[in-house]
Formats: structure tokens, C-alpha cells, sequence
């Protein structure tokens, strides 16, 4: 089984967000995954393969996460690593009082010692696209640091199963745990 921790946007917002990816599908669908809209999705942490065992053990420390809702705002386009290498198509998301990021720290904190770790430093951001080779540069001037795409209230995250079939990535909530 194939896990991670994320956070799901509310429908309307998923829409509006879809029909940039709508946008940019129009115009360059050659060497780019874009992310279907039921997949859209703010990742907290990936996981990865697990069993049984630890998948129990991972929903258990889970479930002991504690944190009040707040509000996150959608706002700006951008490229990682950076604008001039893209690989990754994303919107920002505005994090002015780090919510995003103490919800990371303190899901981190709970979960058992062996998937703590993580390789990135943790920057919260909504996946639109995989890009398989460097778009035209006409792809990077569409590119709006600014857009805003709107906000919506952080009141729950989720545990997800990834599944990878052949049309792409399937993710299933499991299990959505209050905050």
C-alpha cells in the first residue's frame, strides 16, 4: 500500500482551480501530466509503500493531532525547482501565519520515529502538473505570481491511498481526520 498525508480542497474551489489547468491544457498537453481534478490536493507528507503494520501504526499517531482550523488562501502561480528548470506546474499557498507548516511540524511529531524523515524542506503548494521535458517559453510567461484563486477554511486533512494504474495516479481518502 501506497500512502500519504494531505489535505483536500473544498469542490467549488477545486473547480476554479481545474479550469486553469483547463487553460494551460489547451494550449501545451505534449510532455505534461496534468493532475485530474479529483486528485487536486495539498500534500502534507508522502509516505510511501508501507504494510499493514505500520499503516495501523501511522492512522493510530494520526488520530492524536490536535490543531484548530484555520484559513489558506490560493494565490499565485509557480515552477519547482525554479521558473527556468520547471518540473512542477503549482499554486502557491499563502501561508502568512505558517499553519500550513505547524500542521506539518505536529502531524511530523506524532508519526512513528521511521517516517519522520523527509529529503525536501516542506513548502506547502497545490500540484497542477508534471512536466516531462522544458516547456516552450511561451509556457513560462503565462506563468501569474499573482493570480488568485481564492481561500478556504483547513478544518480536517486526510489520509490518502495512492494507487498508480496505468491512466496515471488514483488517490482514495481513507481516513479524514478533524482538526
Amino acid at each position: 500500500m501506497r500512502i500519504f498525508i494531505g489535505v483536500n480542497l473544498p469542490e467549488e474551489l477545486k473547480d476554479i482551480v481545474y479550469q486553469t489547468i483547463k487553460f494551460f491544457k489547451e494550449k501545451y498537453n505534449n510532455a505534461i501530466n496534468y493532475v485530474p481534478k479529483e486528485n487536486l490536493h495539498i500534500t502534507l507528507k508522502f509516505i510511501g509503500e508501507i504494510n499493514e503494520k505500520d499503516f495501523m501504526s501511522i492512522k493510530n499517531s494520526l488520530e492524536k493531532v490536535k490543531f484548530s482550523p484555520f484559513k489558506a488562501e490560493l494565490k499565485g502561480l509557480g515552477c519547482f525547482p525554479d521558473i527556468f528548470n520547471e518540473r512542477v506546474l503549482w499554486i502557491g499557498v499563502k501561508d502568512e501565519d505558517e499553519c500550513f507548516t505547524k500542521l506539518y511540524h505536529n502531524i511530523i511529531s506524532f508519526l512513528p520515529e521511521k517516517f519522520k524523515k523527509d529529503d525536501k524542506t516542506f513548502s506547502p503548494h497545490l500540484t497542477l502538473a508534471r512536466l516531462k521535458e522544458k516547456p516552450l517559453k511561451s509556457f513560462i510567461s503565462l506563468i501569474d505570481k499573482e493570480k488568485d484563486f481564492g481561500d478556504f477554511t483547513v478544518s480536517s486533512f486526510q489520509l490518502y491511498e495512492s494507487k498508480l494504474e496505468r491512466e496515471g495516479a488514483r488517490y482514495t481518502v481513507l481516513y479524514s481526520f478533524p482538526i
